[in-house]
């Protein structure tokens, strides 16, 4: 049987273990360092699936307009990546119809500045809203309403 040191060498070696095994029991185990991997660029498919853990920043349970701007604000940067502060149709589309963008697209330029972007974001979080209290639950986000709104972040 080989000792646990070695065992433990080689798990640093290949990088597949976070934890080091114990060597005696009841022993807890020991926490090894991690190298730092740098940004970390999410797929969407990698994505936080529930919104209330993705984006909501002060964790009250509740997404307010600030947590939902914030978040639109991020999604809009991903979909430019030529950084010239608008999306054409085909940056947009994977969030905007085509019927959608127009009406985002506020001064018919044919383009969606970062602020019309907002400003249609903000006008989905008013849908989703009913009861007018300024934060969406839950049962507001899983409405139609709610799931549109959310298509905009994601």
């Amino acid at each position: 049987m080989r000792s646990p040191k070695i065992l433990l060498a080689a798990a640093i070696a290949i990088g597949g273990l976070t934890t080091a095994p114990a060597v005696k029991a009841g022993t807890p185990p020991v926490m090894l360092a991690q190298n730092d991997p740098g940004p970390i660029t999410r797929r969407p498919e990698e994505r936080q699936s529930d919104p209330m853990l993705a984006y909501d920043i002060d964790k009250d349970g509740t997404l307010d307009l600030a947590e939902i701007k914030s978040a639109a604000a991020a999604r809009f940067d991903e979909l430019n990546p030529d950084n010239d502060d608008s999306l054409d149709e085909r940056e947009a589309a994977p969030v905007l119809k085509s019927q959608d963008f127009r009406q985002a697209d506020a001064n018919g330029d044919g383009k969606v500045s970062k602020a019309e972007y907002l400003a249609y974001v903000e006008r989905a979080f008013l849908l989703a809203n009913p009861d007018k209290d300024a934060t969406l639950d839950r049962k507001e986000l899983a409405s139609d309403a709610g799931q549109a709104l959310l298509r905009l972040l994601r």
